[in-house]
């Protein structure tokens, strides 16, 4: 059993979903899944979304892996990790989002 943390900094929240999105799929591609919601943090303005995670899959149903990956921003969550996300990784500049997401086997 094991997982990671995916943090991802950039310019705008769009920028930052689009770079998680990716992370996320080839996550999911060696068997670790998000255990969270993916949190959006801007820290100079402590402004925070949330976002749930919603899979699309084939509709034959034969493929087990999603056949897209969206997010839909939410009042409430499942939010773990962010601490961690927030102490190890790089420090961002002023204007800068930070995401972060939890997967786990």
């Amino acid at each position: 059993m094991g997982g990671c943390t995916i943090t991802k900094v950039n310019d705008s929240v769009d920028a930052v979903l689009h770079e998680l999105k990716e992370q996320i799929y080839g996550a999911i591609t060696s068997g670790l899944w998000p255990d969270s919601e993916v949190i959006v943090l801007k820290p100079s303005t402590q402004e925070a979304k949330i976002y749930l995670i919603k899979y699309t899959y084939s509709k034959d149903g034969r493929d087990p892996l999603p056949h897209s990956i969206e997010f839909e921003e939410t009042e409430n969550g499942r939010a773990f990790h962010v601490g961690i996300a927030a102490i190890y990784g790089p420090k961002p500049e002023a204007h800068q989002y930070v995401g972060t997401v939890h997967v786990h086997t």
